[in-house]
């Protein structure tokens, strides 16, 4: 697109990053977001080949703080990966959203990114392993995969792991017609037929009513005490963040997080996923896995208005290279989720972003396949939300002090007043 400024530094074809039992051909290249409005956002496209009966593109995105401030640092991480077990072939895909470790005064990252950046080695090899040595059903063996890696892995090791870093999890593996989808925190899955949402995963953060009710909190009853390692300890609700005595957070399950677990066997914070299977069929043709720095947003956008944005920009697409059309609609989407957020004031938190964009082809071509999602009309393609220009005109400057997220002690409660 016009306003996606491309740098000449070109990655070649490398190994996807994780398991290689059977090779995926990963393309890299660096990008640069622009906008008239806005500070650019330093951004990565990856291509992936050779996976059958699938056209697979992912943008990962540092973000933007403020209109005229981009993030330094990066959290979000993906994982495409293919691999044989018991002579069934898997693929998996995967978004990690690393959180926590920043400087609650000056919004100074110190870590962070360091769970989500493991996750990306270590999850695909315990599942690959547990495939390997059960005949649980799937869905079970990804619970307990996930339950494994957080208490043997990511809450053990104290010190690669401190306990104020954590990250959440989404990840869906395919097995010929099946699809298990593992959700873990506050990223999303969303699953396209005929332009509309036919299936997408819950948001598992502290706004969830089912999330407060697992541990017995609303409202009138803010507070959640659990007996620890060290004693009986205190959690608050505060907004959208649930307070310990020293740090918050905003999703309510990840891997790590010490300081929400504290060795407890209810804690409030759980890596237990929520598991969905599902059967592809000839009308699921568009899965879009993506970290909350997609979704999230202060008017009320759902998934409908982000898959109808996105058949919006694909019907703009016209290089007769399918493998080219998806690309660029990814990285304008992105764009439109990232800088339009800030300039109408959807705001997405100063977010890094991931996405995955899985074309199920179904046995078609992939030209096929994209004018198939041309074809297809969004519930919200000619709302007012989604079809502004950002370049039109300079969003009014925010003079409100940047909320740094589920990080920032401005949330904290003196404990010692309960």
């Amino acid at each position: 697109m016009q306003n996606v400024k491309k740098l000449i530094k070109k990655k070649s074809f490398l190994p996807s990053r994780g398991m290689s039992d059977i090779s995926i051909n990963e393309s890299r290249d660096d990008f640069i977001l622009t906008s008239s409005i806005s500070a650019s956002s330093k951004a990565e496209i990856h291509k992936y080949d050779d996976i059958q009966d699938l056209i697979v593109t992912a943008v990962t995105a540092q973000g933007l703080l403020s209109q005229y401030e981009p993030i330094t640092f990066m959290e979000d991480f993906i994982s495409v990966a293919s691999f044989i077990v018991k002579n069934k072939t898997y693929e998996y895909f995967a978004v990690y959203d690393g959180h926590g470790g920043r400087d609650s005064k000056t919004g100074i990252k110190k870590g962070g990114h360091e769970v989500a950046e493991e996750c990306v080695k270590y999850i695909p090899e315990i599942i690959k392993n547990a495939l390997k040595n059960n005949d649980d059903d799937i869905k079970d063996l990804l619970i307990k995969s996930f339950e494994k890696a957080d208490k043997e892995h990511f809450l053990k090791d104290k010190k690669r792991f401190p306990e104020n870093v954590g990250s959440t999890a989404i990840i869906m593996l395919r097995e010929n017609k099946n699809i298990y989808i593992a959700n873990l925190g506050d990223s999303r899955a969303v699953i396209c037929k005929d332009g509309k949402v036919f299936f997408e995963t819950d948001d598992f953060d502290w706004t969830s009513p089912a999330e407060l009710e697992r541990i017995g909190i609303n409202k009138n009853n803010k507070t959640y005490a659990i007996k620890t390692n060290f004693g009986i300890k205190k959690f608050i609700l505060n907004g959208r963040f649930l307070n310990g005595e020293k740090w918050n957070i905003a999703a309510s399950r990840s891997f790590g997080d010490y300081h929400f677990k504290l060795g407890s066997n209810k804690p409030p914070v759980t890596a237990k996923p929520e598991v969905s299977s599902l059967v592809i069929d000839e009308d699921m043709k568009l899965i879009l896995i993506a970290s909350d720095g997609i979704w999230e947003n202060e008017k009320g956008l759902k998934s409908e208005h982000y898959v109808s944005k996105f058949i919006q920009i694909a019907k703009k697409q016209d290089s007769p290279n399918a493998d080219e059309c998806l690309k660029e609609t990814c990285k304008e989407f992105v764009r439109w989720c990232m800088i339009a957020q800030l300039k109408f004031e959807y705001r997405n938190y100063g977010d890094n972003i991931a996405l995955i964009a899985i074309g199920i082809l179904n046995g078609k071509s992939k030209a096929e396949w994209f004018r198939d999602i041309k074809n297809w009309k969004g519930i919200y393609e000619d709302n007012n939300l989604i079809s502004k220009d950002i370049d039109d005109a300079i969003q009014e400057e925010d003079s409100e002090e940047i909320d740094y997220g589920s990080d920032s002690e401005s949330c904290k409660i003196d404990f010692t007043q309960l």
